[in-house]
């Protein structure tokens, strides 16, 4: 009869546990084989949770907020959902702006219509309350899916958004297409169009559309903006190819000639991926991200997964307003086996990060050695004034 040794003996007993562990925990095992070493130019770093005191403004932009069906059927929490869980470990980098927008890629159509994902998006209303506490306070409204359930839908969404104390951009009500925020004395002009939008039932009722992207209008819209005293005018298309880190020519010329018009951020959603970021430095910084990716989703590619948040400070002064200073936040989607999470966003692991910053064509060499106190790189700063 074989005896077990003192120190055999423990391992045995202990061999049933562990394969019990990984059958009702299978992405532990793929987590450990598919995780390289947490090695390289990035260091997980912990921001702040707080705002802070400063004299500039700063706007947070983060990617597109899709809602597919296995985020809300995990979210499901009795007679309600809790999307919280989704966006908890990212709330440090968004707690530090005056104004966190995003691209709600989705409609609140409400719940006499089935919750759904892809290819016609309805999202419970419990979305904005996990939004909002994670810091988000403006929703970008125009993109494709807008009108996946007609005009009820979309106006319903509009609406939603707006008795949740969210600014909103987007809208077209035939009076114009800009929003205006004025942050601290700093007057700051959202404009937010789409390309177009999916065909749907119940899309020829009247009522307000998502704003069309079209180049005259958008010229038109800088303009009113500046007449009406801006200070500075951000300009969100959604626009692009999707699933392709290419910048179209024609997006390159539209985004030139809406900074020469006036336009000071121009950034983009759509492609669903990672493309590069333009900054033009002058008399006043302009910046042109062509696409941030997806903010969260459930699409699988690991370039559909990797994100980043741009945040743009701007300084205003007796000589005038310009983008003080311009930085990022590698952000990545991950898979959770957690109850009632199968996916979150999370601070890009280092290998993610490094080909966030690769897909924003930004040299390694010209970042900082390490993140600023609210977790985000610098990839810009102005040294003078205006």
């Amino acid at each position: 009869m074989m005896k077990c040794s003192r120190g055999f003996l423990p391992l045995l007993l202990s061999l049933p546990f562990t394969l019990l562990l990984l059958f009702c925990f299978p992405g532990i095992l793929q987590i450990a084989r598919n995780a390289p070493p947490a090695e390289g130019r990035f260091e997980p770093v912990e921001p702040i949770s707080v705002p802070v005191h400063r004299e500039t403004v700063r706007l947070v932009f983060a990617g597109d907020i899709m809602t597919h069906s296995q985020q809300f059927r995990a979210a499901k929490s009795g007679d309600g959902y809790y999307f919280a869980p989704q966006f908890e470990k990212v709330r440090g980098l968004l707690s530090s702006a005056d104004i966190v927008a995003g691209n709600l890629e989705t409609t609140l159509s409400g719940s006499a219509r089935p919750y759904s994902g892809y290819p016609r998006f309805n999202t419970p209303d419990s979305l904005l309350d996990a939004l909002e506490d994670a810091g988000f306070n403006l929703l970008f409204l125009a993109n494709n899916h807008a009108m996946d359930y007609g005009t009820d839908g979309f106006l319903r969404t509009a609406r939603t958004v707006g008795d949740h104390s969210f600014y909103v951009a987007g809208v077209d009500e035939g009076a114009g297409n800009i929003l205006s925020v004025d942050v601290r004395g700093v007057r700051i002009a959202f404009l937010n169009y789409t390309y177009g939008y999916n065909a749907a039932p119940g899309q020829s009722k009247p009522g307000p559309r998502p704003a069309i992207l079209k180049y005259e209008r958008v010229l038109e819209d800088i303009a009113a903006a500046r007449e009406s005293s801006a200070d500075m005018i951000v300009v969100y298309p959604h626009w692009g190819i999707e699933d392709s880190s290419r910048v179209a020519d024609e997006q390159r010329e539209w985004a030139r000639a809406f900074q020469d018009a006036g336009a000071d951020i121009v950034v983009g959603a759509h492609p669903h991926v990672l493309q590069e970021i333009e900054i033009r430095s002058g008399e006043g910084a302009q910046i042109a991200a062509w696409s941030l990716g997806n903010f969260i989703s459930s699409q699988r590619s690991p370039s559909q997964r990797a994100s980043v948040l741009l945040a743009v400070e701007i300084e205003k002064s007796d000589a005038g307003t310009c983008v003080k200073k311009i930085s990022i936040a590698p952000v990545h989607t991950e898979r959770s086996n957690r109850p009632g999470v199968s996916r979150r966003v999370v601070p890009a692991p280092p290998w993610v990060a490094e080909s966030v910053v690769a897909a924003l064509k930004i040299k390694s060499a010209d970042l900082p050695e390490k993140a600023d106190g609210f977790g985000y790189y610098t990839i810009f700063e102005r040294t003078s004034g205006l």
